[in-house]
């Protein structure tokens, strides 16, 4: 992470990218690990924290690829996301959608595009549907988040 924080305040926008890259590919090893002991929704909650992180970060006039970043992360968060949604792991997947529709939204308000965020939860509203329960709720919860993305 401190790295990461190194090419973020060094505009290292490669760096950056492959930081990011690193951080989510050690997170979905973490998760799907058959000998994972650890409460997937708080693992996933750190996971985002640090993502917001970031974020915020990339937001600051100190970074100068903040449209990038945004653009960046949203890709990510949906290929995590879609991963998530193919294992099934329901409440680490909620918190993953709740937190990037907060960020969502804060980037609507600074003027970043928010489609591939709102084509990321319909996929993902359709793909979940069907898959039970507990695929039902995030589906709807999808739906919510997308409908009021840019409210």
């Amino acid at each position: 992470m401190e790295c990461l924080l190194d090419a973020m305040a060094g505009h290292r926008w490669f760096r950056v990218r492959y930081g990011i890259n690193e951080l989510f590919k050690k997170y979905l090893r973490d998760l799907v690990e058959p000998n994972t002991t650890f409460d997937t929704e708080e693992q996933t909650r750190r996971y985002m924290e640090l993502t917001s992180l970031i974020f915020e970060y990339g937001h600051s006039p100190a970074f100068p690829f903040s449209e990038s970043l945004w653009t960046y992360l949203s890709a990510c968060l949906e290929s995590v996301g879609l991963v998530l949604a193919e294992q099934q792991l329901w409440r680490a997947l909620s918190v993953v959608i709740e937190e990037t529709a907060a960020m969502g939204r804060q980037a609507a308000r600074s003027g970043l595009q928010t489609a591939p965020l709102q084509h990321f939860l319909r996929r993902l509203e359709d793909s979940c549907h069907g898959k039970g329960e507990g695929g039902r709720e995030i589906a709807r919860l999808a739906r919510n988040l997308r409908f009021n993305l840019e409210v």
